[in-house]
């Protein structure tokens, strides 16, 4: 049968042959043309991630509070916590406990006392909701965040208002009182990195200082009394017929006067005038009191304009001035006197009598003072100007970073990767920096930055790695069974509990001073044993980062030799095509690009984390300039550098841990500063440059479908990128194990030096409690890593989630009841404790361990036997790789070793039953052996019911022969070593452990490689022609009512994407091999894309029907199992072997056919042949129409289908049988109807 796309034709000649087409009219491939979009197509696997749910940062779990009280003076209160929420109603109580209303609450002049003398915040983020308020108190706080979270949110640190508006008034004699002087508003401390408002208000932040309290009013004087007054008087007396009378004027008059009439020595008569008393003085105004001063404006220090932080922080007024006070008036007459007058009377009576005057006494008053109102001594307050701090870091505190790490650990235990990328490179990156000047960190011991540093760096390294807290990458499965994983950290969980108990107990403030030093102590002691733990971690890391130092040299190498390659293949293909200017364009994009394939770093998916694309990490790397020379190294070589950096800081970092760990003075002022930032470096180098695995190959096919002069350049750059894989997968894990041991060890020499200071006191301060916690922390993690392995252990062996809590909640309330229960703080029961608190611990494995056992799915698990074989003819690519490279790869899908009606299928056991040397080559040498391996990628997918899971294993199994000049096999078998380490991991009864170790999922990409030794020349070397496996394979099977259908696409497949309809597991469209799984009796339609770059659409080949050639739709109802393969070939030249050369040149015609031939064959001969063969094949009568052949995995036609044998292809008959022939086809060993 004959294919044609339009013009397009094929040779057919038993092996590739090219043939130039018609060109397309397509445009050049240009720019972002040539990278692959998929985007759109669905990941073929995903991962079980069981983890502990997500803490909320708000949680009062993290919020701790210490207060202080002295017997005269205000409460002093520190808030340590994440995310720190300020709001009335909140469960964290602060609104509650330091709110003060102002509506209610007033400030007495008389006792200005207020409860609340400072509060300092140190968290991550404060929220603040509503008006806030904490009168006259000095406000510290630390933060990443401050959230204004209304339009009403806001601090207020000014003084309450008086009780009274002014002070007392003038009574009773007693003055005015003086106003009370304005309170001061508290200072206001604010360090945080930034700022987000809900609203617009006027002010955030309130300092205002207080008004002067007004004066007591003044008292007018009273007048003196007044009295009548006289300033003269007429006196008469009369005596028979005669009067005599006289009229006295007075000076000053008189208020009072004693008068008598006489006469000779006889008194007459006398009498009285006025009162016998005098006018009254005025008296004195009491004076007005003086007004309060304004109260001053609190002082506002801050690392960010005053401005962003909206404050007003305005000097409070004076109190107003009272009213001047008058003085009362002065009594009237203001002049007077009292007077003694004497008259006489005269026998025949007179009118001006004689008399004596004599004045007693005399007055003069005088009105009463007045009182001014008088103003304040200095009236209203200054307003101070804000003191600024140019720091942009310095919003860390040490309590507030310590909390912080805490919640950071929980959410990377629980996987919560955004909020994780909003923290860590945040904190990162001041922490990079010198340590603050702000007085927060005086005191502190310097190995507490350098912890924090590093351990931000490492998670950060972690994050951007996509690994999980623990290190390990997504489908993670533990090295070990479940039993064996936990008693390998038996001593770590003994550890572990016991320093959860002595955190209790030094968080247990009713202690005394000799109990408090005795815990302290054992507490030092159980810190300085973690130490030597983490000493050894670091060192522990030296493998790692020798092996990374020496692969950065090799890839750098290899990416200069890329680069010589690319410059040579480009001046060669531009020659060629000097009159093609489309051509040329084509091929300078097709060079760039292959230049920025060289630079990023594959990511296999699915993945923890986000993963960027192709498109736009490579528009940097392609550039505008197509004219330019190809680029392999400028943005890879910096990020290598970088590598370098962070591994010298890495084996420095391991040296200093050994002088920790052995006692010796380290000065953690210096060693490990640089840590942190070349870690954190090296990662966001490595990160910038990742892209998706699929989408690499994709471009790399594409690049392969343009020409095959891209053949060899595309397997070089698959051979580095498997390299640079290697190298940043190494370096993740070897900063991680260094990092995190260091940043343990800086963290225990600071809580050390805390601890050793505050021995002896009966109260420890909130820097010691909280590094006793930080400690009790990680314990607690280290139990949760035992628990993680073990639901890793499950989820692998049952691809499903198991019902687990992670609060480990028997252990923490059984830490909290011995805690209360001994008072005494006695240190040596605390072994005994710990012993109790291990056996409830293994009690919550064992309920794991109960799930795990009660599983009916292993039950139905059994072992089945597979094969799959490589030969020169069948598969020679892989041969070739072998015998020139030492190894290639091989897809257990492809050689069909993944059956659609198994799963959970795992790779137990692999057999080398048949290996044949080419004749024609150098024989095995008497005195050498050949040795193949294969081993199992680290990442496999393994199916649960319509799932499709990731599995990334640490396992340990591999398997490898030696073949002796003889031709015998001789199988690896286990070391009588490796079994008595494992046996001892294990402990009592591992003899009853038959699967020590967990086994690979069979769907893993397998690496089989080839040894000679001794070492020969290529030339001398044996050439392998043959091999033949058998393979054990654990398996249960799948739900009988689904369908399996597998696309596996062959040719030059470019970035061609396959369109279907999304199965039971949500998997839609695809690129390369795919799996789909749909309900049985499902009718699909699939389609390709005609073109795809210089690609272009051959047709289908199932194992259900005939589908007509080049028809880019296939529709197939999944009654069975369904394969099916659909077929590309570049534009311009065919590679199909089913294409008959005489029907081509009858097509054709001869002339064409014998043009098309000198411009693709150079070797005369060869074209000699094949003309004979085109007019052998014409003149030859047409053969039957070809079929596809099913190969089955029994000889039975109900077997199920592990391959297929396409029109005309020709597959190796192993084996005869009846009926049916074991067969060979590119590596797929099964059974095929005998035709």
């Amino acid at each position: 049968m004959m294919r044609m796309e339009g013009s397009a034709m094929a040779l057919h000649t038993g092996q590739d042959a090219f043939v130039p087409h018609a060109r397309s009219s397509a445009e050049p491939l240009t720019g972002q043309k040539f990278i692959p979009d998929l985007s759109d197509t669905s990941a073929q696997s995903s991962f079980i991630d069981s983890r502990p749910e997500k803490p909320a940062a708000t949680s009062t779990l993290y919020i701790r509070r210490f207060s202080t009280k002295t017997a005269a003076g205000p409460e002093e209160h520190t808030v340590v916590g994440v995310h720190v929420v300020l709001a009335e109603g909140h469960p964290n109580g602060l609104w509650r406990d330091l709110h003060v209303d102002r509506s209610t609450q007033r400030i007495d002049g008389d006792n200005p006392r207020v409860a609340v003398g400072s509060l300092r915040i140190h968290c991550d983020t404060l929220e603040v909701r509503g008006a806030f308020s904490l009168p006259e108190a000095n406000v510290d706080i630390f933060a990443r965040r401050l959230v204004w979270a209304d339009d009403t949110a806001s601090i207020n640190t000014s003084p309450l208002l008086w009780t009274v508006d002014k002070a007392r008034n003038a009574a009773n004699g007693t003055p005015g009182a003086n106003g009370a002087e304005g309170r001061n508003a508290g200072s206001l401390r604010i360090f945080v990195h930034g700022v987000t408002s809900a609203g617009d208000p006027d002010f955030r932040l309130l300092a205002r200082g207080g008004r002067g309290q007004d004066p007591g009013a003044g008292e007018d004087g009273k007048d003196g009394d007044s009295m009548e007054a006289a300033p003269g008087q007429y006196f008469k007396y009369s005596a028979d017929m005669f009067n005599s009378s006289k009229t006295i004027r007075f000076n000053p008059p008189s208020t009072y006067h004693e008068y008598k009439w006489q006469w000779a020595w006889s008194e007459k008569t006398k009498g009285t005038w006025g009162s016998n008393r005098f006018p009254q003085n005025g008296s004195n105004a009491l004076p007005p009191g003086v007004p309060g001063n304004g109260g001053h404006g609190g002082t506002l220090t801050t690392n960010l304009s005053p401005q962003d932080l909206a404050t007003s922080n305005k000097g409070g007024p004076a109190g107003d001035q009272e009213k001047d006070c008058k003085g009362g008036r002065a009594g009237t007459p203001t002049e007077s006197a009292h007077y003694k007058i004497t008259l006489w009377h005269e026998a025949f009576g007179t009118s001006d009598a004689s008399a004596d005057i004599h004045m007693m006494d005399s007055c003069d008053t005088e009105p009463g003072a007045g009182a001014p109102g008088r103003p304040a001594s200095r009236g209203a307050s200054r307003t101070p100007e804000p003191v600024f701090l140019d720091i942009p870091n310095a919003w860390l505190h040490p309590l507030g970073v310590q909390a912080t790490l805490e919640c950071a650990r929980d959410l990377f235990l629980a996987g919560a990767r955004e909020e994780l990328q909003a923290l860590l490179p945040v904190y990162d990156k001041a922490l990079a920096e010198p340590v603050p000047a702000t007085n927060a960190w005086d005191g502190v011991p310097p190995s507490v930055w350098t912890a924090a540093q590093t351990e931000f760096a490492t998670m950060l390294v972690r994050h951007r790695a996509h690994l999980d807290y623990f290190g390990n990458p997504a489908g993670y499965t533990p090295l070990l069974s479940l039993s064996g994983s936990i008693k390998l950290y038996e001593e770590e969980t003994k550890r572990a509990l016991r320093m959860m108990l002595l955190s209790a107990r030094v968080a247990d403030a009713d202690r005394g001073a000799r109990e408090t030093a005795a815990i302290l102590s054992d507490t030092i002691d159980t810190v300085n044993a973690d130490s030597r733990a983490a000493a050894e971690q670091v060192t522990a890391g030296e493998a790692r980062i020798s092996e990374v130092q020496d692969l950065i040299g090799t890839v750098e190498g290899d990416l200069r030799d890329l680069a010589t390659l690319l410059t040579n293949l480009r001046n060669r293909l531009l020659d060629e095509a000097q009159n093609d200017l489309r051509r040329q364009a084509t091929i300078k994009s097709c060079i760039k690009m292959a230049g920025a394939l060289c630079q990023v770093v594959p990511v296999g998916q699915p993945v923890l984390g986000a993963v960027g694309s192709l498109a736009a990490v490579s528009a940097d790397l392609v550039g505008a300039d197509r004219d330019s020379a190809p680029d392999t190294l400028s943005k890879i070589g910096g990020a290598l550098t970088d590598v370098t950096d962070a591994v010298e800081q890495a084996r420095e970092a391991k040296e200093a841990s050994k002088a920790a760990s052995g006692k010796k003075p380290v000065d953690w002022s210096a060693v490990g500063r640089g840590l942190g930032s070349a870690f954190s470096l090296a990662s966001e180098g490595v990160k910038a440059l990742q892209v998706p695995e699929t989408e690499v190959e994709a471009a790399l096919a594409k690049l392969e479908a343009e020409s095959p002069e891209w053949n060899d350049l595309t397997r070089r750059v698959r051979e580095v990128n498997e390299k640079k894989v290697t190298l940043f997968g190494e370096l993740g894990k070897a900063l991680n194990s260094v990092g995190e041991g260091f940043s343990r060890l800086a963290a225990n020499a600071g809580a050390v030096v805390h601890l050793q200071q505050k021995k002896g006191r009966i109260s420890t301060d909130p820097e010691a409690v909280f590094a006793v916690q930080q400690m009790d922390q990680r314990a607690r993690t280290t139990l949760q890593k035992y628990l993680y392995l073990l639901v890793k252990s499950y989820e692998s062996a049952l691809l499903k989630r198991p019902s687990v809590n992670w609060d480990l909640p028997k252990v923490t309330q059984r830490i909290a009841d011995l805690a209360k229960s001994d008072r005494e703080g006695d240190p040596a029961k605390l072994n005994a404790e710990a012993g109790e608190l291990e056996t409830l611990f293994e009690e919550n494995l064992s309920d794991l361990r109960e799930q795990l056992l009660s599983a009916y799915e292993l039950l139905r698990e059994t072992t089945g036997t597979q094969q799959f074989a490589l030969t020169a003819r069948q598969t020679p690519q892989a041969i070739d790789a072998l015998n020139k490279g030492g190894g290639c790869v091989l897809d257990p899908l492809a050689l069909g070793l993944i059956r659609p009606d198994r799963q959970r299928a795992r790779l137990s056991g692999v057999e080398l039953i048949e290996l044949a040397f080419d004749p024609e080559g150098p024989p095995v040498p008497e005195d050498a052996n050949v040795t193949l391996e294969l081993v199992p990628d680290e990442k496999g997918i393994m199916r649960r019911d319509e799932d499709l899971y990731l599995l990334t294993s640490e396992s340990p199994v591999r398997w490898g022969w030696t073949i002796d000049a003889s031709g015998g096999i001789d199988p690896y078998t286990q070391s009588l070593a490796s079994k008595d380490i494992l046996d001892f991991i294990l402990g009592s009864g591992s003899a009853n452990v038959r699967g020590k170790v967990s086994l690979p999922p069979v769907w893993s990409d397998l690496a089989l490689s080839v040894l000679y030794w001794p070492p020969m020349k290529r030339r001398d070397r044996p050439k392998i022609s043959k091999l033949r496996f058998k393979v054990k394979v654990d398996s249960s099977p799948a739900p009988q009512d689904q369908r399996v259908l597998a696309v596996l696409p062959e040719g030059a497949v470019g970035d061609s994407v396959i369109t279907c309809p999304s199965d039971l597991g949500g998997r839609g469209d695809g690129y390369g091999p795919m799996v789909r799984i749909y309900k049985k009796g499902r009718t699909v339609d699939l389609t390709a894309p005609a073109l795809s770059g210089n690609a272009a659409f051959e047709g289908w080949d199932t194992d259900e029907e005939e589908p007509e050639p080049g028809v880019t739709s296939l529709r197939v109802k999944l009654d069975n199992h369904v394969q099916a393969v659909p077929s590309w070939t570049r534009q311009g030249v065919v590679v199909r072997s089913t294409m008959d050369l005489g029907q081509m040149m009858q097509a054709m015609g001869e002339q064409e056919f014998a043009q098309a031939l000198a411009e693709e064959v150079e070797d005369q001969e060869s074209r000699r042949e094949l003309m004979a063969r085109a007019y052998a094949q014409a003149a030859a009568p047409a053969a039957p129409e070809p079929r596809t052949q099913v190969i089955r995995a029994e000889p039975t036609p109900e077997s199920t289908v592990v391959g297929l044998v396409p029109p005309r292809g020709e597959p190796d008959v192993m084996e005869h049988g009846s009926g049916w022939d074991l067969v060979n086809y590119r590596g797929v060993v099964g059974w095929v109807e005998s035709t």
